[in-house]
């Protein structure tokens, strides 16, 4: 079946239809997938190993072509967060796809839904989850309805609703929806029975209940998080707290806007738990995760910044269910635009651009961008609390705060589309052209479509503030391409310029992987620190966070055993990009399990890049943390491998970035 019947997947801009495409193509598929916007895949490693049918199943004439020799058709679509009567729009929606496929002759739909008693007085969304099946079925094509609750998995709505309130409250005020049972599952279950129903004739026309291999209460799963993460957490309870209230209490807290969380909290009323354990009869071979490792593993994710797919991918989680822009020229268009010469690369430009946003902010006037997401949250509006998906990489359909990412051009240019509340469309746009004598022309041009008397009023009112942000934020820009130069600058020098006994031990300005590095964290005695290492942007960088849970409390990395001949060198020097926290450097001299480790402190400086001179005889042997006696100096002749190491006793995140290593004369 695999080699010959065509997929198509509906949703796959979505967050489970983003990540189901990949297992097909896996499992040997030939896939299908059903867009609004082709552009929105744009960035999507599978991407040129599908095919791709433009269309929209509130469009039924859109569905003939996308529907040509299908055998099975995924129905991962839905309209929750679209304004309006969602429950209304899914049961047309789900008519014309499943008449289509009739049509077509397709053999069988594959439908996700939600899980809950049909016999209960079912929430509005949950009612409507089941109605979509039904509506599916009417044509005549069998279908086979996963019902499922709630998703864990990185970058899920509700995992993401459960991250950020844990996080951010230490207290936390629960109404007695908090109290209702529900089964989740992990993300990595719900793709394995998806896919291995291709597989199992049995499955066709059924209705099978899915989910992990716990049954908690959303209390449970807060704290079930809270200990993952060794945070301390409170939960009051209180009589009264409306499902509107409770939106709006989300809507404030975490980046899930209230039009979407309302539903979702009505929904949490009703017991959710499987009643028929056919699915686990029928997939033997699926072994449903329990909740505490289902959250480990999607932690580790994040942590890695291997989310494929989130929440915020769907159109309807930010602006309704509204076709894509493309912006134009036209008359009523307001242009402002800025330009700047950098003297640097057009790569090491769009590198300062397509950086922005996130965890890094914008450069110029942060608070003023936080203050703006904030008045768009307290109005409804998405706010600042999306961040980016990856703090390096963007591809088209991304959230990336209150915008999101209309165009990629990688290494020219980046265009995106606001997202946040205001009277009218706007667009915010960076190109870099390069020029002669290596210069490169910075372009920075914001689009304002104002929408009648009111939207000019806004623009113009706000004229002068966006006149001063925009104009810091591109010299900013242009500062920040500088900055980010000066290490590879510095170690040009430093290879010119090094003292004949000076010997550059790593140069990450060169090195452009980091297969010679290890991460070694707490988790070797039972703590859950994570860190990653990766070398990108001609640094390596050392990150993750650190955890006190289960008595751990550090995060290292080392370098693998080799020969460095430092032999008449007496200091070790580091030139690093730091965020405040104090490190130690270590060095070992044998790689034997009981050797001692040799380390000194260095304290970094938040967003600055320093060098730090670390004399050899400042150097402590110590195991496990326990500093050792009668252990001879270290000799930079034997030393094989060199580290870094973060143990302050404070659990956070945090974030080094190294240019080099070498070992030098004082």
């Amino acid at each position: 079946m695999a080699s010959t019947k065509l997929i198509l997947v509906t949703g796959a801009t979505g967050y489970v239809g983003g990540r189901l495409v990949p297992r097909l193509l896996a499992a040997g598929y030939r896939v299908r997938c059903l867009v609004r916007d082709p552009a929105r895949l744009q960035g999507r490693a599978w991407l040129n190993q599908v095919e791709l049918a433009r269309g929209d199943v509130l469009q039924p004439a859109s569905l003939v072509a996308a529907m040509r020799d299908v055998g099975v058709v995924y129905y991962l679509v839905h309209s929750l967060g679209g304004g309006g009567d969602f429950s209304e729009r899914d049961l047309v929606a789900a008519r014309n796809c499943a008449n289509a496929a009739k049509s077509a002759g397709v053999e069988r739909i594959i439908y996700l839904g939600g899980l809950g008693d049909p016999q209960a007085d079912l929430s509005p969304h949950l009612r409507s989850r089941h109605e979509t099946g039904a509506a599916l079925r009417e044509a005549g094509v069998p279908v086979t309805e996963f019902r499922a609750a709630v998703i864990v998995g990185s970058g899920s709505l509700s995992f993401e609703m459960i991250r950020y309130l844990t996080e951010r409250l230490p207290v936390m005020i629960c109404p007695k929806w908090v109290f209702t049972r529900i089964q989740p599952i992990a993300i990595r279950n719900v793709l394995d029975y998806l896919v291995a129903a291709l597989e199992c004739p049995a499955s066709v026309a059924r209705i099978l209940e899915i989910g992990g291999r716990d049954v908690l209460t959303y209390a449970e799963m807060m704290t079930g998080y809270a200990r993952a993460r060794g945070l301390t957490r409170r939960l009051l309870a209180v009589p009264v707290l409306t499902p509107r209230l409770s939106s709006y209490w989300v809507h404030l807290v975490t980046p899930i806007p209230a039009n979407i969380a309302q539903p979702l909290i009505k929904g949490l009323g009703n017991e959710v738990i499987v009643r028929d354990d056919l699915a686990l009869k029928l997939f033997p071979a699926i072994q449903p995760l329990d909740y505490e490792t289902a959250v480990r593993l999607a932690l580790e994710k994040m942590n890695s910044r291997d989310v494929e797919t989130a929440w915020t991918d769907a159109l309807t989680s930010s602006q309704g269910d509204k076709t894509p822009v493309t912006l134009i020229s036209s008359e009523g268009m307001i242009i402002e635009l800025r330009q700047r010469m950098v003297s640097a690369s057009a790569d090491a430009v769009y590198q300062s651009f397509a950086r922005l946003g996130g965890a890094r902010g914008w450069l110029y006037m942060d608070w003023a961008w936080q203050i703006r997401g904030l008045v768009d949250r307290l109005c409804g509006g998405v706010g600042m609390r999306r961040g980016r998906r990856d703090p390096e990489d963007l591809r088209v359909g991304d959230p990336l705060d209150f915008w999101r990412v209309e165009m990629v051009e990688p290494g020219r240019l980046i265009r995106l589309r606001a997202e946040m509340k205001v009277p009218g469309r706007a667009w915010l746009e960076f190109k870099a052209a390069p020029q002669a004598g290596g210069q490169t022309l910075l372009t920075q041009t914001a689009f304002f479509e104002p929408k009648g008397l009111f939207g000019l009023l806004y623009w113009y009112a706000l004229y002068p503030v966006h006149a001063l942000i925009f104009s810091g934020l591109i010299r900013r820009v242009g500062e920040q391409t500088c900055r980010l130069l000066l290490p590879i600058v510095g170690a040009l020098l430093l290879t010119m310029n090094t003292h004949a006994a000076d010997k550059i031990i790593f140069n990450f300005q060169t090195v452009t992987n980091s297969a010679a590095w290890q991460v070694v964290n707490d988790d070797v005695m039972g703590g859950v620190s994570t860190s990653d290492f990766r070398v990108t942007n001609g640094a390596a960088v050392f990150q993750g966070e650190v955890s006190l849970a289960n008595n751990g409390g550090f995060a290292s990395v080392r370098s693998l055993p080799a020969s460095h001949e430092l032999a008449g060198c007496d200091a070790f020097v580091i030139r690093a990009f730091g965020d405040g926290h104090r490190y130690k450097f270590t060095a070992r001299m044998d790689q034997s399990f009981d050797s001692a480790i040799y380390q000194t402190s260095f304290t970094t400086k938040p967003g600055e890049w320093t060098e730090h001179r670390l004399p050899l005889k400042q150097f402590v042997p110590t195991f496990r943390g326990r500093v050792l006696s009668g252990e001879p100096p270290l000799d930079p002749a034997k030393v094989t491998s060199v580290g870094f190491l973060i143990a302050e006793k404070q659990a956070g995140v945090f974030r080094l970035e190294i240019s080099w290593i070498k070992a030098a004369h004082l």
